[in-house]
């Protein structure tokens, strides 16, 4: 299905679908090596994996739009309630109920990426709090590091003032 243009028949709207359902497939596939990625620490990894990632939520973004505006052209709501009034209307030529069917798959996928992309989320964000613990601990102790001056004697690097002096 190409990611660009109209569609005006249920097969176009269904080629269009099994498309979104590939793609959020892919994206998924995208989503679980990130989180092994994230699991095993390979973060040099992430920056390619990133990228993939918004390639294909440009073409995700791309065929929603092309079905929204097929939606908007059959007098509907360009998102899911309108999508799913059109298959309950059911005045559309669908013998095989494949609008039905595949609809409910993307909408599984779907669903599935977003709990994906919602732990992947979570994972960061709990690296970022341990990287910055860590970082906040190192500064600590580089604070209270005891070095040695020309002299020989120790001194301290700490910023506080000695202790019983104004």
């Amino acid at each position: 299905m190409a990611t660009s243009g109209n569609i005006s028949t249920t097969s176009q709207l269904v080629a269009n679908i099994k498309a979104e359902i590939e793609n959020f497939a892919a994206f998924c596939e995208i989503l679980k090596t990130e989180q092994e990625v994230l699991n095993n620490n390979e973060i040099d990894q992430l920056l390619s994996i990133s990228k993939l990632k918004s390639e294909k939520v440009v073409l995700l973004s791309q065929l929603a739009e092309i079905r929204n505006r097929f939606l908007a052209g059959q007098n509907l709501l360009p998102d899911q309630n309108g999508m799913e009034i059109l298959i309950k209307m059911g005045n559309l030529p669908d013998p095989d109920g494949d609008i039905s069917k595949y609809w409910g798959k993307l909408i599984e996928l779907a669903k599935k990426a977003q709990q994906l992309n919602e732990t992947n989320g979570i994972m960061i964000e709990t690296k970022l709090s341990h990287n910055q613990q860590a970082l906040t601990a190192l500064q600590s102790a580089a604070n209270q590091a005891t070095l040695y001056g020309p002299d020989g004697k120790t001194h301290s690097t700490g910023t506080g003032r000695p202790l019983g002096k104004g």
